[in-house]
């Protein structure tokens, strides 16, 4: 699986609107100009387009080309066997692409009331695993946990229909997460911190993610390359 992380924050000053929204199709541009504040655009905008540019670097085709699908749940996909997954929060737009099933999340750590939601949303030894930490660390194993929740959610493309108490995660003795305690196949997951301010989870069928940065020079020279 490969991971595309893109950071909006040196951007925000130069970004080009009207590139971005052409080279999106007419449903998603009306969706992303409902939006408010502008930084939730560019994030919209930056995650679509990343989105197509890889699928069509897989697929040696031109934007136009692209013909999204959806499941029952409305989750996107293509017919050519290549799956994507777009998350973003804060600064950063990640874009997940292979050719099996996947799920991504990224979160800023924000300060939450975490404990209640904790409560609600999590199983019970979950929730002991994060109130068990230190009280500097209890915010971290929160968004962890609900990061790797959500990439599992994103993975199965089921929406909201999958609560996160319906299926919980198996931790050690040493307050290691182990893996997943539900009916899924056998998957992978991974788990990073940045910059100490966001935790990143992946959920593949494949045991290998490779990390890459990309920047708007970048984008804006392959959206070229691959514009009608």
């Amino acid at each position: 699986m490969e991971v595309y992380i893109f950071n909006i924050d040196e951007i925000l000053d130069i970004f080009d609107f009207k590139k971005f929204y052409d080279f999106v199709d007419k449903d998603k541009r009306k969706k992303i100009q409902k939006f408010r504040r502008d930084e939730d655009k560019i994030r919209s905008l930056v995650g679509e387009a990343l989105a197509r540019i890889k699928i069509c670097e897989k697929l040696g085709c031109k934007n136009f080309n692209i013909k999204f699908e959806h499941n029952e749940y409305g989750k996107p996909y293509i017919k050519e066997n290549i799956e994507f997954n777009i998350s973003h929060s804060g600064s950063y737009v990640i874009v997940a692409i292979d050719d099996c099933a996947l799920g991504i999340d990224i979160e800023e750590m924000k300060e939450i009331e975490f404990e209640g939601i904790a409560k609600g949303y999590f199983d019970e030894s979950e929730y002991n695993w994060i109130i068990n930490h230190d009280k500097e660390k209890q915010k971290k194993c929160f968004y962890k946990l609900w990061t790797l929740k959500e990439s599992y959610v994103k993975y199965v493309g089921k929406g909201l229909s999958i609560g996160f108490n319906s299926f919980k995660f198996n931790i050690d003795e040493n307050r290691n997460i182990l893996e997943i305690d539900s009916d899924s196949e056998d998957i992978y997951f991974k788990n990073y911190d940045m910059l100490d301010k966001y935790q990143l989870s992946v959920c593949s069928k494949k045991d290998e993610v490779i990390l890459k940065e990309v920047d708007y020079k970048f984008l804006c020279e392959m959206m070229k390359k691959y514009e009608e």
